[in-house]
């Protein structure tokens, strides 16, 4: 009998351990992951963030520096299947305790405080989006990103907002994809849009609503202890996290 949902799981692992062998890091009898080299796994909503860090990252060490964004019950069973890896960086707040719960999780996790913000191409209020009708992009219900924003939305908003959420997305370049292309009127994204966007920003909140980006060292690390420090001295730089605030929701180099 064949389960869809479990070989997908199984072949994406796979797909995961391949990528980490290929890096120099995947597990090797006999052999160590070389120093040099730092393996941040991340899921798709938290890509770009993780794309920041990787350019900061190896310029301030020098070494080298993988990315591996897989959705969230994919990392989960990428890292259980290989057991290799540095840093995990996502948004979705469920993901700590998946991660402790089975062993993978090293430390606290390092947190990066970002905003909601609705983008549209002509200015917008809050309210607005509440107008039956609309066509919104939003966040997945999945790993609690949905609930956060729910949470620093108007009580009286929150229903009507919602129930005009047509379509629903990790990646921040899709759903500004759609809104470009008037698909949708509007799509809510946690932290700010890539620069050259051109569309219109609106905060949620006014600033003040913040939705945690997470980086968890992870157990499975070869790292030394030394190289932890240089990795962590990186990650907390006041330089590091102000490009995190600025410049992640799409890819480098500006708008995707």
């Amino acid at each position: 009998m064949y389960y869809p949902i479990t070989a997908r799981r199984f072949w994406s692992s796979l797909a995961g351990a391949a990528c980490l062998a290929l890096a120099g890091c995947g597990p090797r009898q006999g052999t160590t992951v070389a120093p040099e080299q730092v393996t941040l796994w991340c899921t798709f909503s938290g890509e770009a963030q993780a794309r920041v860090l990787r350019e900061a990252l190896a310029a301030g060490t020098g070494w080298k520096v993988v990315v591996l964004p897989l959705a969230a019950p994919d990392l989960l069973a990428g890292l259980e299947g290989t057991r290799a890896g540095d840093l995990a960086v996502f948004p979705e707040a469920t993901l700590l305790d998946d991660l402790a719960s089975r062993g993978l999780a090293r430390g606290e996790a390092l947190r990066y405080d970002l905003g909601f913000y609705v983008l549209s191409k002509a200015p917008v209020a809050l309210a607005d989006l509440a107008v039956p009708g609309r066509r919104l992009g939003g966040l997945p219900v999945a790993g609690g990103l949905d609930a956060a924003l729910v949470a620093v939305l108007p009580s009286d908003l929150r229903a009507p907002i919602t129930a005009n959420i047509r379509h629903r997305s990790a990646r921040a370049d899709e759903l500004i994809r759609l809104v470009r292309q008037d698909a949708l009127d509007a799509a809510i994204v946690w932290a700010p849009p890539p620069a050259g966007a051109a569309l219109e920003v609106l905060s949620v909140g006014g600033g003040d609503a913040c939705c945690p980006l997470l980086a968890q060292p992870l157990s499975c690390s070869r790292l030394s202890p030394a190289q932890w420090e240089a990795v962590l001295a990186v990650c907390r730089d006041p330089a590091v996290v102000q490009a995190l605030q600025e410049r992640p929701g799409g890819r480098k180099g500006g708008a995707p």
